[in-house]
């Protein structure tokens, strides 16, 4: 595929007027958009491989114009910011990005303080994952639905970073943590860590080119369902054609328990 900023605009313009059918913001959400300046903790995590799927916005409301909903550049390419944006997507065709971005973390999304652009970039190539400087906000008590499936995945995360798994119950990382033999209290092996998410990413790519559309099924409820009706070793040195038609009943029985 031929990448340039052209398409990337193009397909910018398409989501914002999209938005605006929908009555919709047709900018690119902003923390402080979102949930304003109140005072919080905020807790360093460092380094880490963020899911680009993940990252829903920009911090400060300054930079969210210049983008569509989707993080594609709105502006023409021939102001500043569509040559900057140019060059950027040069780079990382040719040599990849090297500086880490620098993002905020909220209720596990992730919202850009520094590399808008190349976040852009990677988002308009279909990248899914970014090197990332870390910086957790807590939320404060009361602004979260999900408070408790929240400070569940916080747990998970102490003894397995891995940012990845976005599970839509309470109770689901403890069941993956036993699926694996393992528990929320215990530190996880690096071999351990790097081991899962190098599977749940192999099943993610596959789900989501063989087997997510038309389902509302996320691929982590999906990867836990898998799990627990296959096995951990279901994954290893497996066939990635049976493994599509095993993804496909994995869904077909979530479907049927939702009935």
């Amino acid at each position: 595929m031929k990448y340039s900023y052209q398409e990337a605009r193009r397909l910018g313009l398409l989501a914002s007027r999209q938005a605006k059918w929908r009555r919709k913001d047709p900018y690119l959400p902003s923390f402080e958009q979102r949930f304003g300046n109140a005072k919080r903790k905020e807790v360093p995590v460092g380094l880490m491989e963020v899911p680009v799927s993940m990252i829903e916005g920009t911090f400060s409301n300054a930079r969210r114009e210049s983008f569509a909903p989707n993080f594609l550049p709105l502006l023409d390419e021939s102001t500043e910011f569509g040559s900057k944006w140019s060059r950027l997507l040069a780079v990382q065709e040719e040599e990849g990005f090297t500086e880490p971005i620098i993002v905020y973390e909220f209720n596990h999304r992730f919202y850009v303080a520094e590399g808008n652009k190349r976040t852009s970039v990677m988002k308009y190539q279909k990248v899914p994952v970014i090197p990332a400087e870390v910086v957790r906000i807590l939320p404060n008590r009361g602004e979260m639905a999900e408070r408790h499936l929240y400070e569940e995945f916080l747990e998970f995360f102490k003894v397995a970073p891995i940012y990845d798994f976005d599970f839509s119950h309470l109770g689901d990382y403890r069941t993956l943590a036993r699926l694996l033999g393992k528990d929320l209290y215990h530190k996880w092996s690096v071999d351990e860590v790097r081991l899962l998410r190098s599977e749940y990413r192999l099943f993610k790519e596959q789900y989501l080119e063989h087997v997510s559309d038309g389902n509302d099924i996320t691929c982590s409820d999906a990867f836990l369902e898998y799990m627990t009706t296959y096995g951990p070793a279901a994954l290893e040195f497996l066939k990635v054609s049976k493994m599509k038609r095993q993804m496909k009943r994995t869904v077909r029985r979530i479907k049927y328990r939702r009935k």
